[in-house]
Parts: structure tokens; sequence; C-alpha cells
């Protein structure tokens, strides 16, 4: 979904020349998703890195 909002801003910028309403929003919300999505990950990473060294 945020994906789909930076491109529909985007688009709004090409076409009008200006940003469209809800742009610093949206990409307000597509770089906590992406900062969200590597903690995740490297949270992940590292829990399963000591599950398995204890076995």
């Amino acid at each position: 979904m945020p994906l789909s909002m930076l491109i529909n801003q985007l688009g709004t910028i090409v076409v009008y020349g200006k940003l469209a309403t809800g742009f610093i929003p949206s990409v307000l919300i597509s770089v906590l998703l992406v900062i969200f999505l590597v903690y995740s990950l490297r949270k992940n990473t590292k829990t399963s890195v000591s599950n398995t060294s204890l076995t």
C-alpha cells in the first residue's frame, strides 16, 4: 500500500508539476515501514542464529 501511495504521488508530480496532498505522510509511512521491516528481519536473523547455536 505505501508503494502505491508513492506511485500516485510521483504521478501527480509528473502530470501537474506540484506535490499532491499527502505526499509527506506517504513518504514518512514508507520510510517507517522500511525501517520496521529491516529491524524485524535483523531481529529474526539474530534469534534464528542463536537458536541454532544452542542445538
